[in-house]
């Protein structure tokens, strides 16, 4: 079994290690200067680990047999936005975001969205390149305004991510409970 990860911020390591290790997941040694962290994570918003719960979010079947959530596709889209207006004033996030999902509709929604947030005309596509498989296409959603310029927020499927890393993931799950307790 595997009892010591390399990759993960310390705090993220407690809830797998917690609900589905009984508490054996440790951090490699290395990993302890990353409890420092970045700006971002003294931000209640965001932190190392954060779960939101979207009130009136649903899924809904798209295109024959992806799904996608509207309304967690606009969120995840603000939250990227903040991020970056937020943190990275000189261009620390830059090639540091991804956003993942495991719905090809998903993302589609989510690089709309993404879109609209930063404008039609100052947002850049790079050609859709399949990593791993037929639904494995990564988007890259790049800001080109003096701020933000060189921005690139790869949108991508879980499978596309598949040997890839990044400093902040976002990742929409989609699926909703609509049945609250």
């Amino acid at each position: 079994m595997l009892n010591v990860q390399y990759r993960m911020h310390p705090e993220i390591t407690k809830f797998p290690s917690e609900y589905f290790y009984e508490g054996r997941l440790v951090d490699a040694e290395n990993l302890e200067n990353r409890r420092e962290g970045e700006r971002y994570q003294a931000d209640p918003w965001f932190g190392s680990f954060h779960f939101f719960d979207l009130i009136d979010s649903k899924e809904q079947r798209a295109d024959g047999s992806s799904l996608r959530n509207v309304i967690e596709a606009k969120f995840v889209a603000f939250l990227v936005k903040e991020l970056i207006s937020r943190y990275s004033q000189r261009g620390e996030l830059r090639s540091k975001i991804a956003v993942l999902t495991p719905y090809r509709q998903q993302r589609n929604e989510i690089v709309s969205f993404l879109k609209k947030l930063v404008g039609e005309q100052a947002t850049g596509f790079s050609s859709s390149q399949s990593l791993s498989g037929p639904h494995a296409v990564s988007e890259s959603v790049e800001r080109r305004d003096p701020e933000t310029r060189g921005y690139n927020i790869d949108v991508m499927t879980v499978d596309s991510c598949q040997g890839q890393e990044r400093d902040i993931i976002i990742f929409s799950c989609v699926r909703a409970n609509t049945r609250c307790p």
